[in-house]
Order: C-alpha cells, then structure tokens, then sequence
C-alpha cells in the first residue's frame, strides 16, 4: 500500500505538471506538495513498521528519532544525526 500511495501521488503530480497550459508556477508547486506528500507517507510508514515489531512509540521524543532516522540527511534539522544518542536508545 506504500508503494502504491507513492506511485499514485507522484503519478498525478507528473500528470498534471505535464499537462499544457498548466504554467511553471503550478508545476514547481505541486512538485513541492507531492515532494511533501512522500515524506509524510514515509514517516508514517516508519512508525507503522516499528509499532508492528513491538517498539513502544508512545513518547515524542522516540517518534521523532524514528522518524528522523529514516529521512534524509538534506532533510533532516541541524544537528540530526543518525549516530545521536536517542537513536541508540531506540535500538537497545
């Protein structure tokens, strides 16, 4: 189902990016949001797989190293690092 979300959304994003008259503005915009929309569903897909392996995600604080382990580095905040403390305590 994840997958297919992606290739759903980043379908219909090219679809209309593509399509004639729909000018630059609009292209860049909706590449932003299906940008956006993909890193939203890989988040949830991270704490969905997590929670399915038994892995307690009721603090914030290790939904946030979960999430953030996951996410690229360009988009990770300042800081973020995968080696970071919390992320060694989610693993143990």
């Amino acid at each position: 189902m994840y997958v297919s979300a992606l290739t759903g959304a980043g379908a219909a994003v090219g679809g209309a990016a593509a399509a004639p008259g729909g000018g630059t503005g609009v292209a860049l915009a909706l590449s932003a949001g299906g940008a956006l929309s993909s890193l939203e569903l890989s988040a949830l897909f991270a704490l969905s797989v997590t929670e399915v392996h038994g892995v307690p995600i009721d603090e914030i604080e290790r939904r946030r190293t979960i999430v953030m382990g996951g996410m690229p580095v360009a988009v990770r905040p300042r800081g973020a690092r995968r080696g970071d403390a919390p992320l060694a305590r989610v693993r143990a």
